[in-house]
């Protein structure tokens, strides 16, 4: 089944989600599949991938906010803190949230609902570089000049020329096989008839020694 694979980097402006449903959706398309299964892998530990609703911009509002009151950036109690306040709370975030997404695709789509998108979230308060891998693994489309009727009689017809190649072959070997067996008994014929004619000879001979023993 045909894979196909490419990176791509989303820059962040800081804390929050960016959309890449379309970055997704155009690497799905340079795939040329059809139908299939789609992955996304985000190579970092302090940023994340999700899906949840693109329509309303307050959802979005709304998880960061749970997000920041849920894991505060410089707890005490973290001893993981070299890169700031904001270190090891990001990596928290991103545990949680995940780094990879398997997303289904059909016409060339991702099957995502009405209201879904994908979103890279930067948990870092400062903007990055994110790199992001899709990998997309399905069935391309049935050729144009050759749908999937035709293939099926191609397929057939492949069969047919099999079938009559094996026939062809064993007639060969058969009219050889009578070949073989004709000249065997012409052969034996001929010794026949040989011993047939000596066997008249020696008649003859004893037919002569008959007549002169009773002269």
């Amino acid at each position: 089944m045909p894979i196909h694979q490419a990176p791509f980097t989303v820059t962040t402006r800081g804390r929050g989600p960016v959309e890449i449903t379309h970055h997704v959706n155009e690497h799905l398309r340079q795939s040329g599949l059809e139908t299939g299964l789609c992955h996304v892998f985000c190579c970092h530990t302090s940023a994340s991938l999700t899906i949840t609703e693109n329509a309303d911009p307050t959802v979005l509002r709304d998880l960061e906010g749970h997000l920041v009151r849920t894991i505060p950036d410089g707890d005490p109690r973290y001893a993981h803190d070299m890169e700031g306040p904001d270190d090891m709370s990001a990596h928290i975030r991103s545990v949680l949230t995940g780094t990879g997404l398997t997303v289904p695709f059909a016409r060339g789509r991702l099957s995502l609902g009405t209201w879904q998108g994908i979103f890279l979230w930067e948990h870092r308060t400062h903007g990055h570089g994110r790199r992001v891998i899709v990998t997309c693994q399905g069935e391309a489309p049935a050729s144009p000049s050759m749908p999937s009727e035709s293939r099926g009689v191609e397929a057939d017809a492949g069969e047919l020329r099999q079938v009559l190649t094996t026939l062809t072959a064993e007639r060969d070997q058969a009219l050889a096989e009578l070949h073989r067996a004709t000249a065997a008994l012409a052969e034996l014929q001929g010794r026949i008839q040989a011993s047939e004619d000596t066997r008249t000879e020696l008649q003859a001979i004893m037919a002569r020694l008959r007549d002169i023993g009773g002269g």
